[in-house]
């Protein structure tokens, strides 16, 4: 019975869980302290993971990656003490621009649903006056 999930899938989803713990409980940097783990990308071949952080406050990702960058060797120290693996991957660290793209899309559909609200009750106020002539 073939594994409904690829072994790059399965470490890349144990990785997720214990990067988020440890972001929330064991880092001592408080810069890592604003982020959130969004995902964890790892090649097939399991040498390298890519990890996707949430920036809580958008002008500090460049000081929040940075940060990440240099924790990275005790970051993978403790990964290596919880994950049982034979090798640990490669971490790399990334910004995701999702959440901020998402929420640039909802502040547009709000805005066009409001202005189209009001572009509809102004055209509206004119047919009024008319019918009640």
């Amino acid at each position: 019975m073939p594994r409904e999930f690829s072994r790059a899938s399965r470490m890349a989803a144990q990785i997720h869980r214990e990067l988020a713990e440890l972001f929330a409980r064991g880092v001592g940097d408080p810069r890592l302290h604003r982020t959130t783990v969004s995902r964890v990308e790892v090649t097939r071949d399991l040498a390298r993971a890519i990890i996707y952080l949430e920036v809580h406050v958008p002008q500090h990702v460049e000081e929040t990656l940075r940060a990440a960058m240099k924790a990275r060797g005790f970051i993978r120290r403790e990964m290596a003490r919880r994950i049982r693996a034979r090798a640990l991957p490669e971490l790399q660290f990334a910004w995701d621009a999702e959440l901020e793209q998402a929420n640039r899309v909802v502040t547009l559909i709000d805005s066009t649903v409001s202005r189209e609200a009001r572009e509809s009750a102004s055209a509206a106020t004119p047919k009024q006056e008319k019918e009640d002539e």
